[in-house]
């Protein structure tokens, strides 16, 4: 997969596969006005009702979910997961160097952390987005899920589909095993 990107009010076509002309009135849109927040510059899949904020998110999901299908993108309101994080008060990380016992006791799908590379990461709101469904995400729930992330995602930084509030800190040693 890729898409066309809008450089300078132009259609890059050297870039990376076609977006549909809706999705892309609506980048040109974006990049003149500057909102990126705007509800109406979410991609949506055209066969089944996720919409993701950025394109490439969309991209792996079609990929993922309708293999035999080709790339159509098209206009899609705020899902919402995204409207939800509009009314929720930032996190902030609870301390630089977070133990695995504090992350396994955030294991639900409303409370969902992970350890990826030395990283905790809240992926709760992230879940719903996954390509693989959120009872993927959920399996590795309160665990250090490095090694499953780097088998199947081999050389992806997690930190591309997060939103930065999302680091929540370095994995620490936990001070009950020392």
């Amino acid at each position: 997969f890729g898409s066309s990107q809008l450089v300078g009010g132009q259609l890059d076509s050297a870039l990376p596969a076609p977006l549909c002309a809706p999705c892309l009135r609506r980048l040109a849109e974006r990049a003149m006005s500057g909102n990126a927040g705007d509800e109406a510059t979410f991609f949506g899949c055209a066969y089944c009702n996720e919409a993701f904020p950025e394109e490439h998110e969309l991209e792996v999901h079609e990929k993922v979910m309708h293999q035999d299908k080709p790339y159509k993108c098209v206009p899609a309101p705020m899902p919402e997961r995204e409207r939800r994080l509009l009314n929720k008060a930032p996190t902030s990380a609870i301390s630089k160097n977070i133990p695995l016992s504090e992350v396994g006791r955030h294991c639900t799908p409303e409370d969902c952390w992970v350890a990826i590379n030395g990283k905790v990461y809240d992926v709760s709101e992230f879940m719903d987005r996954h390509p693989g469904g959120p009872t993927t995400v959920l399996a590795q729930a309160g665990k250090d899920a490095t090694k499953i992330f780097n088998d199947i995602h081999k050389g992806v930084m997690i930190d591309r589909w997060l939103r930065p509030e999302a680091t929540l800190g370095d994995l620490g040693v936990d001070e009950q095993l020392m």
